[in-house]
């Protein structure tokens, strides 16, 4: 079949183990993100003196209003077990559908309820497209039972179209945050993000704020690695040095404006592995080039651990480990079905 480059674009050959790894990867933050925020005490301050009913366009088109307490609560429940569901992998589709519909509704609430921020696009993106992708090719339940009936495979021909959606809608988060500074002057001066570092006042922000040049040069690196992420789309090679770059710069802001850990912007970033390949690729490398080996297992190490600690300190315990439970569940029935 010969395709356009627009068609090679969105539809590459990648695995269906891929695609489930992104689909974990996507059920694991949306658990986060289940617990982030508490929607309830929002709502029941709607229309207060700290919180004002301001709807996005998308929920003023469909008429959409602030729930009642006890609905939002079951909403916000029936969030948490959609991501779980998803981990797991039994009727995939339908738990991805189902997850996207909470996402885009709690995330939403949160916007129309507060201001609208850019940390939740990407993943709204990215729980649509998994509903209409082959999400529960591997490890699933759905993969296992699949196996177990001696049906074939899925079609793998829409497998890659989630993974290059979420791509592409990190890329244009990214550059045109890197646009906006760029057209804004006063960016490139290093004397704006020293106000801005110390009008936040993190922990680290007398150290970062010490020296102009040093928030010149920070400042330009800064816009210059968010205008050129779009290179990651058409140069796999480049998220060797985007992802690392990128993700440093929240852990930046993390440490010297208080930010926060933002993960539910920047842990999207794990589009542009192929998680299928990591385990393979640094055994392989491990024999040829054992320092870059190193270098990319202890980097990926210390990312797990960072979403760990950021995990642990929100998601309640008994759903972490319930989540840890189906994560090694479906691992397990994964190499059931593979013999």
């Amino acid at each position: 079949m010969n395709l356009t480059a627009w068609e090679r674009f969105w539809y590459p050959q990648i695995s269906l183990r891929r695609l489930a790894a992104f689909r974990i990867a996507v059920a694991w933050l949306c658990l986060y993100d289940a617990f982030l925020y508490d929607p309830t005490h929002l709502v029941a301050n709607a229309e207060g003196v700290e919180v004002t009913w301001n709807p996005l366009v998308a929920f003023d088109l469909l008429g959409l209003r602030p729930p009642s307490v006890a609905t939002t609560a079951w909403l916000a429940t029936l969030y948490q077990g959609a991501a779980l569901a998803m981990l797991l992998g039994f009727r995939t589709r339908t738990c991805c559908l189902l997850l996207a519909l909470l996402a885009f509704w709690q995330g939403g609430l949160f916007y129309s309820l507060t201001k609208v921020r850019h940390d939740r696009v990407a993943l709204c993106f990215a729980t649509f497209a998994l509903a209409m992708s082959p999400s529960g090719g591997a490890f699933s339940l759905d993969a296992w039972l699949r196996a177990r009936a001696g049906r074939p495979e899925p079609d793998a021909a829409w497998a890659a179209w989630p993974i290059v959606l979420t791509q592409v809608t990190v890329a244009i988060g990214y550059s045109a945050a890197g646009l906006t500074k760029l057209l804004h002057a006063g960016w490139t001066n290093g004397y704006t993000l020293q106000g801005i570092v110390l009008g936040h006042r993190g922990h680290f922000a007398d150290v970062a704020a010490a020296h102009v040049g040093v928030c010149q040069v920070l400042s330009v690196l800064t816009i210059a690695a968010e205008l050129l992420t779009p290179l990651c789309l058409f140069w796999p090679r480049c998220a060797f040095v985007f992802v690392p770059a990128v993700v440093g710069f929240h852990f930046g802001t993390w440490a010297t404006m208080d930010t926060g850990p933002y993960m539910t912007l920047w842990f999207l970033w794990v589009a542009f592995v192929p998680l299928d390949q990591v385990g393979g690729w640094l055994r392989r490398t491990w024999t040829t080039k054992p320092t870059a080996a190193v270098a990319v297992g202890t980097w990926a190490l210390a990312m797990l651990a960072v979403v760990a600690v950021v995990m642990a300190r929100v998601v309640p315990w008994s759903i972490l480990a319930l989540g840890i439970v189906l994560h090694e569940l479906v691992r397990r029935l994964d190499r059931s079905a593979q013999r």
